[in-house]
């Protein structure tokens, strides 16, 4: 072996010693796996010093965390030690009783009712034990340093591999195109680095906001302690924030928004007192929801276990983040209701138990999403390392053809045999990639936010145009939470029913009105005096002519000695489907109830033979109905009686005291919106809580159900477990057997409508179904699911769980699902969703919104007349005047009192800015997106703009294949024929990619939504066959340059040896000018455009941006501006025809070199857009 031999040999061992080396230390920040078999060893038996954590998917990169061994001290010594692992805010602790695993600090969220009722706080003894236990109250985000996190950028996988390629290029001599590579790349992660700092700062800002000092209960007294002191077990004083007016500068006051006043510090339990809070965080929904004191249920309520899925139990919780907006005081210690143990807190506030600290609670859980999930923004993982494979087969294919020429030319460098070799290999992934694909993102993120739609896993932008199903909530959602009460139905003495008739007590009866006015969970807001709770129950009020006043008691406007006062209340379950509440007025005990009219029918003790066709004429118009009944409590009944009486006994044997109906108009737009869903390919449904007549007919009336109310089919199961679809009034009826899609299909087919009501959706599931918490989510649950819930439309009265089961199921069977909702009913299905939508609901500003339009139109309306009046006198049309003239006394009666066109705008566009300032954040944690809005307009945007994504990041792959395999035909097979590309060319066209590669991510979605589908996977046939039909017709015109040059190489000279130094030639020079239109041709190609976003020439940057790269390739290659062709490195071109012979030695003679240039780059430029207009 001679010296060089050896020489190469140990040159070629130190770099793959160097490259493993690097490798194993470098793989330890790059997969968690790695680093445990690395540097750790895994243990049953000896006491652990670190901890794997994987956390589920989309919620952020896992990690090894240490293991500590922390000790409780007291005044008697170590008490008691644990081992401890923390990661990301949450606490892991060694459970000895469960094989030493490691499980998350489980908090007292579980116990009885009673436990909590009789706690009477921390003492010294017991304070260091909470603290030990559970943590203290913080929920600071810890902000790394810029330079920690540009340093784990820098080791990242992707950069140490963008870095090699860096270091390839210079060891090829191409040190400008690796400087600017490198200078890019460095310069990106740089901008994510700051980014990321300053998001994690506005967060953190946004968060901070403490509520200075709360009142506890420690040691048997009343004590000042700040937010951050509050411990699990505490009793806390609930209170409503101070300053909730500001004065502006013109004297007046403005009311605080609920983002302006300081929020709930941890989640809480109300024991005494009630509370109205801003859940807008937690759910989305910015009506203020009613807690009440758990100190006020039954017996057998208060030794229940605390099931925060329960909404019996959710109305004494109070969640961390949310914002108190009023408060009472608990009862007057003489009370039997109060607690005896525990004395009224000094200010006023309501005691609460302290559940959950930290981030553990559902503030602390938002901000952990927001803070740690997910930033990924692939398409697909699978197909994306799949495509690339693709690439890399090919590249390898060049590589050994590289390798076979090489090795038989024993004067080739062996060295920068191999250098090229691994070029070609790490040519598939361009140094640009990570940027491309972050661009899309990015700016589909910003767009959406201009919207006024925000969110917080980016990931999920390109899954908005993936979306086939999208399922709506009714209220709030589709239709105004805004009620308006169309009147009573109540039974009359020979057992038929009323029509509408207005609420009062003559007409209705005295006891039907007490149930109207008293059975509600409203509440009078002190200070301005404002009534908060459910707008349903608001509009009956209003339109009973009660009101509220003060805590628990109702007032009649027209007397106001006719008072009533609840004593109790059993709040609404959307599983029972009813509520009641137990009042003294005038000295005797009443109950009244309310709720669904086929729940309600077995509470009574008769009904009237109309029963069911009264409220199903109702129903059947869309409107909402509810069924009211009451009872008389026997004489002597004490508070202690009542509290103790079982809900079931309460609501059993009431009198049936009529119905209630009403309506809620249908949002402005929405039919629109669900037409053009609908039109460009969507599945649209319904998933509400409503009754199935309510909800057809509102579906009929958007255009979700668009057959006639005879072909709308209700699934039904009978007495001896047999199903059958019917038709409403006693129509079709068809025999069905769970399972038979076919059965399904045909019904589809053959014009029907289906829908599904809760409990028969439940039965369908299994006989179990309803037996456990998440059994219609399990495995043999879904699987059932999804063979019918693909055909349903509408599915009616359903509970918040069997919303959830309809969306997993959509997603077992491959479906990609969006959900849009409003309330605390919507959580679990939102977040099921591929793409979940909170709505802000806000009645009050929707109603002055649709009032201000109605005024608007009216005005307009009143204008246009005066126009048309004006033009009749002057045609002397004195019988048009006259006309229209009545026309314009008509209008102006309805216009009196509505001010003008000017008030009535100024009115509207105050509406609109209102809605921007009701929600808590810009986030909430019921979904990834949240719309500060009130229309479903949001789901259309996120659709468009998810399309645009979407295709962005498809042409990019496709961009990225054809240039792959150019490059690999390039570093190749051309280079064994001695073509080179010199460093001035390398990094001008690198500038040139990376601008065009910026400007295609700008492209915006159109307005419209098309009925073509984006393809989901860039490994579609359509994308292959256009990848790999490009590519040949860009090898043949870079072959055909090639054959051009030829007679013009100068066979003696050494710039044409593979291993030689660039030097400029003419074979250089052309082959740079064609594959540099065959690089602008690809990105001008593939370019989408519509029908998802705007066409190239409406994206005016890019299109120009191509047209000066075509102007200055022709302008090379004409040599008209001759310093452009010396920067870029390009050899002068030769005016003879270089004496070829045949055909080209023909062309050559005829139109020169240059010409043969220009017309290779046209014809490359016709062909490949031919192939484009294909596909």
């Amino acid at each position: 072996m001679t010296f060089d031999q050896r020489s190469l040999l140990f040159r070629i061992l130190f770099g793959i010693t160097l490259f493993l080396h690097l490798s194993i230390i470098l793989s330890s920040n790059w997969s968690l796996h790695l680093s445990k078999y690395l540097k750790y060893t895994t243990t049953t038996s000896s006491p652990p010093t670190h901890l794997l954590i994987i956390p589920p998917p989309n919620s952020g990169d896992g990690g090894i965390a240490e293991v500590k061994t922390v000790a409780l001290r007291t005044n008697k010594g170590v008490e008691k030690e644990e081992e401890r692992a923390e990661f990301q805010g949450i606490v892991w602790k060694r459970d000895k009783g469960s094989r030493g695993q490691f499980k998350r600090t489980e908090f007292p969220i579980s116990k009885p009712l009673s436990t909590y009722l009789s706690s009477t706080g921390l003492t010294p003894s017991t304070l260091p034990l909470s603290l030990y236990t559970y943590g203290p109250n913080s929920k600071s985000l810890p902000i790394p340093s810029f330079l920690h996190l540009l340093s784990k950028q820098l080791v990242a996988p992707f950069f140490i591999f963008q870095i090699l390629c860096c270091i390839l290029w210079s060891l090829d001599e191409y040190w400008y195109y690796a400087i600017f590579t490198l200078l890019m790349l460095v310069f990106f992660e740089c901008t994510v680095v700051y980014q990321r700092v300053k998001g994690m700062e506005g967060l953190r800002a946004a968060t901070d906001k403490p509520v200075g000092e709360v009142m506890v209960f420690r040691g048997g007294v009343w004590t000042t302690i700040p937010e951050s002191g509050i411990l699990v077990g505490d009793i806390m004083s609930l209170k409503q924030p101070k300053n909730c007016y500001f004065k502006l500068p013109d004297g007046t006051t403005r009311k605080a928004r609920a983002d302006e006043l300081p929020a709930v510090p941890c989640d809480l339990l109300v024991m005494e007192g009630k509370a109205v809070v801003n859940e807008a965080m937690l759910t989305g929904e910015s009506v203020p929801q009613i807690k009440e004191g758990a100190e006020g249920l039954g017996g057998r309520e208060k030794e229940e276990p605390l099931d925060l899925s329960r909404s019996s139990h959710l109305k004494h919780v109070v969640y961390g983040g949310c914002v108190v907006v009023d408060q009472s005081p608990p009862s007057p210690p003489s009370s039997s209701t109060s607690s005896p143990h525990l004395p009224p807190p000094p200010d006023g506030g309501s005691p609460c138990y302290v559940l959950r600290v930290g981030f553990s609670t559902s503030q602390g859980s938002l901000l952990r999403t927001m803070a740690y999930a997910s930033k990924e923004t692939n398409v697909n993982s699978k197909d994306t390392f799949v495509f690339i494979a693709l690439l890399l087969v090919f590249a390898g294919i060049a590589a050994g053809w590289v390798v076979r020429d090489g090795m038989a030319d024993r004067d080739r460098n062996r060295f920068k045999l191999l250098l090229h070799t691994i070029i070609i290999c790490t040519s598939v992934v361009p140094p640009e990639l990570p940027m491309e694909l972050s661009l899309a993102v990015t700016n589909s993120l910003k767009s959406l936010t201009l919207k006024r739609i925000f969110c917080t896993e980016p990931f999920r932008i390109p899954l908005g145009g993936k979306v086939e199903w999208c399922a709506f909530d009714k209220t709030g959602t589709l239709t105004s939470d805004e009620m308006i009460c169309k009147g009573v139905i109540v039974p009359m003495e020979g057992g038929e029913m009323t029509g509408l008739v207005n609420l009062d007590a003559e007409t209705v009866g005295k006891d039907t009105v007490g149930v109207l006015v008293a059975c509600n969970s409203l509440a009078k807001q002190r200070g301005d005096g404002e009534v908060l709770g459910d707008p349903l129950e608001r509009a009956v009020l209003k339109s009973a002519g009660w009101r509220i006043d003060g805590n628990n008691v109702t007032r009649n406007d027209k007397d106001d000695n006719d008072v009533i006062l609840t004593v109790r209340r059993c709040g609404f379950e959307s599983r029972i489907k009813r509520m009641c509440v137990v009042a003294d007025r005038g000295g005797v005990k009443m109950v009244y109830a309310k709720g669904a009219p086929e729940t309600m029918r077995r509470m009574f003790e008769k009904v009237p033979e109309e029963y069911e066709g009264t409220y199903k004429i109702h129903m059947a118009k869309g409107r909402r109905v509810l069924a009211l009944g009451y009872k008389t409590l026997k004489e002597g009944t004490t508070m202690k009686e009542i509290q103790g009486e079982q809900r079931e006994s309460l609501e059993t044997g009431l009198t049936f005291g009529g119905f209630v109906v009403l309506a809620c108009p249908i949002k402005d737009g929405t039919k629109e919106v669900i037409e053009e869903l609908v039109n460009s390919g969507h599945e649209c449904v319904m998933i509400t809580g409503d009754a199935a007549l309510t909800a057809t007919e509102v579906a009929r009336k958007v255009g979700i159900v668009r057959v006639g109310r005879e072909n709308v089919l209700e699934l039904h199961k009978g007495e001896g477990g047999e199903y059958k679809w019917k038709a409403e009034g006693g129509g079709k009826e068809v025999a069905w057997e769970r399972g038979d899609e076919e059965g399904l299909r045909k019904l589809r087919e053959g014009g029907h409508e289906l829908c599904v009501g809760g409990e028969a959706l439940t039965a369908l599931v299994s006989d179990k179904a309803g037996s456990g918490k998440g059994a219609m989510l399990t495995k043999e649950s879904l699987k059932n699911l999804g063979k019918i819930v693909p055909y349903v439309s509408v599915f009616a009265r359903h509970a918040p769980r069997q919303k959830e089961a309809v969306i997993a199921a959509l997603n077992s069977i491959g479906k990609f699902t969006m959900m849009c909702g409003d309330g605390t009913n919507d959580v679990g299905a939102l977040k099921q969703a591929h793409i979940g939508i909170s709505l802000i609901s806000v009645p009050e500003v929707e109603g002055r919104k649709r009032k201000a339009m109605e005024g608007v139109e009216l005005a307009a309306k009143v204008e246009k007349l005066k126009r048309r009046i004006k033009k009749a006198q002057d045609k002397g049309d004195n019988e048009k005047v006259e006309n229209l003239e009545k026309q314009l006394r008509k209008a102006n009666r309805k216009a009196a009192g509505a001010g003008g066109l000017r008030e009535q705008m100024r009115a509207l566009q105050q509406a609109e800015d209102e809605v921007l300032y009701v929600g808590l954040g810009d986030a909430s944690v019921a979904a990834p997106f949240t719309y500060r809005g009130t229309s479903i307009q949001c789901c259309k945007d996120i659709a468009l703009q998810g399309r645009c994504a979407l295709v962005t990041m498809l042409q990019i792959y496709k961009i990225l294949g054809v240039n792959c395999l150019v490059t690999a035909l390039t570093l190749s097979k051309l280079t064994i024929e001695g073509v080179k590309q010199g460093d001035a060319q390398m990094t001008g066209m690198g500038v040139v990619v990376a601008g065009l590669f910026f400007m295609t991510s700008l492209a915006k979605p159109l307005d419209k939504l098309s009925a073509q589908r984006p393809p989901n996977s860039v490994l579609c046939v359509s994308a292959l066959l256009s990848i790999a039909l490009q590519f040949l017709v860009h090898s043949v015109f870079i072959t055909l340059g090639v054959i051009v040059s030829q007679p013009f190489i100068d066979p003696f000279s050494t710039a044409n040896v593979p291993d030689a130094p660039f030097a400029p030639t003419t074979l250089n020079s052309v082959t740079f000018l064609i594959g540099a239109c065959v690089t602008a041709n690809t990105f001008a190609v593939n370019y989408v455009g519509h029908p998802f976003t705007e066409s190239m020439r409406e994206n005016k940057l890019f299109s120009r941006a191509l047209a000066a790269v075509a102007g200055g390739l022709v302008v090379c290659a004409t040599e008209i501006f001759l310093p452009l062709n010396q920067v870029l490195q390009m050899e002068p071109f030769p005016e003879d025809g270089g004496g070829g012979e045949g055909m080209v030695g023909q062309v050559l003679e005829m139109v020169g070199l240059k010409g043969a240039v220009v017309m290779l780059m046209v014809g490359d430029t016709v062909c490949v857009n031919l192939v484009g207009l294909m596909f």
